[in-house]
């Protein structure tokens, strides 16, 4: 007599081998989220940060040229650096915004604004340079 091999089922090796193929490519797909989370708010960051350098900047630009000091632009610690342009504060961090002025009357001064903060253990900043004509 014949004896029918009716497998119509699938083996318990066949659903962990499927399980496994599954969570390899699920680790790869989450892995790529998380670098793109990242990613997403080092660049709100780096934006936030050169807005407020650009504020400076405009302030300094709209100054006379005798006023153009570093007494009247003093380093500013803890500032806000605002990622999501809301009120929520959450999601902001802390940084640092300098003014750095060189040269005097009659020549053009340069003014360089560095805006630096930390994210993720790393250092990083966003300086802007201009020149002021007398």
């Amino acid at each position: 007599m014949h004896k029918k091999n009716n497998n119509k089922g699938i083996t318990l090796l066949e659903i962990v081998i499927s399980l496994l193929i599954f969570g390899i490519a699920a680790t790869g797909i989450l892995r790529s989220f998380v670098f793109c989370n990242t990613r997403a708010k080092s660049t709100s960051l780096r934006t936030a940060a050169i807005a407020l350098a650009q504020e400076r900047m405009e302030q300094i630009k709209n100054d006379s040229y005798p006023n153009v000091t570093a007494a009247n632009y003093p380093d500013e610690t803890n500032l806000i650096l605002d990622t999501a342009g809301t009120a929520d504060t959450g999601d902001d961090l802390t940084g640092t915004r300098t003014v750095t002025i060189t040269g005097a009357s009659p020549n053009p001064k340069t003014i360089t604004v560095t805006v630096t903060w930390k994210f993720k253990g790393n250092q990083f900043s966003e300086s802007l340079t201009t020149l002021k004509i007398p």
